[in-house]
């Protein structure tokens, strides 16, 4: 079958590690980055000459939260086993640092290595003051944060759906503003303190199962990505066209919450090597 002679459309294109899709994306960019440099010398007749040199790209996607095929809107998070109250938005932001290099043994492209992993939890909610009945994991917070001696760690639980992430963290930021005809807004912060624990992947979406297991495994794995294209009725891979693989180390990943809507997710997909470029069979 040939490949697609007209303009084709964003539904048509699946992103997919590990052979597996990502399920729920409903935006996706690939980007390709040559280094680019400016060469003048006297006998280019008065015009800057370019030369290419190191090649990188990346993928990045959005789109919903899944678990089981469906949305997921529940979210759950507790601060030294105390529910935190009148909380409206949650995000959660997972990082995996890279070290970058390319010399004469990547042949023109940039190679990652895994270094370092980290975790954020940016938090928004109603202030309710931290004195009153219920309200024990902002007051403890806020004790915390107006003692200098104190160096508490903060465990934290955070549960979307059956999956759970839990683990020492440390408050970096605390901010409540206080306008004149609305309810008083604070946003905390939280830093992962060393290791975070994950449990109940399996129950997600696999594509995003895949994604967390290789940011979390001791030693953080690389993954093939996978851009395919699908024939006009969705019903498989269409045979001719262009798909586009590489190995890649999921650096950022992150799930946003808001009360009474579904959970929105987002990420980076690093290439490291090659981007290959091949005829679908």
């Amino acid at each position: 079958m040939p490949a697609p002679t007209t303009p084709q459309v964003g539904i048509e294109f699946l992103l997919k590690v590990a052979a597996t899709l990502i399920g729920g994306c409903n935006a996706g960019t690939l980007k390709i980055t040559p280094e680019v440099e400016g060469v003048v010398h006297k006998g280019a007749a008065r015009f800057q000459r370019r030369f290419v040199g190191t090649r990188q790209w990346e993928i990045t996607y959005g789109g919903l939260y899944l678990a089981g095929g469906a949305e997921v809107s529940s979210l759950a998070l507790t601060l030294d086993a105390n529910t935190l109250a009148a909380v409206k938005k949650v995000s959660l932001d997972l990082a995996l640092e890279t070290a970058a290099r390319a010399d004469e043994s990547t042949a023109g492209w940039r190679v990652l290595s895994p270094t370092t992993r980290s975790v954020e939890i940016a938090i928004e909610g109603n202030y309710i003051d931290p004195a009153a009945a219920g309200q024990t994991a902002l007051s403890n917070t806020l004790t915390d944060l107006l003692t200098p001696a104190s160096d508490t760690e903060t465990a934290a639980v955070l549960s979307l759906g059956d999956v759970n992430l839990s683990g020492a963290f440390k408050v970096s930021d605390f901010q409540m503003s206080q306008p004149v005809a609305d309810f008083v807004p604070y946003t905390l912060a939280l830093q992962s303190h060393g290791a975070i624990a994950l449990d109940g992947v399996g129950t997600t979406d696999a594509g995003l199962a895949a994604l967390l297991n290789a940011i979390f495994a001791n030693a953080p794995t690389a993954l093939t990505a996978l851009i395919e294209v699908q024939d006009a009725a969705l019903a498989g891979a269409l045979a001719g066209a262009t798909q586009y693989t590489g190995s890649v180390y999921p650096t950022s990943l992150k799930l946003e919450f808001e009360t009474g809507k579904s959970i929105k997710m987002s990420g980076t997909l690093m290439g490291s090597g090659a981007l290959n470029k091949a005829a679908q069979v």
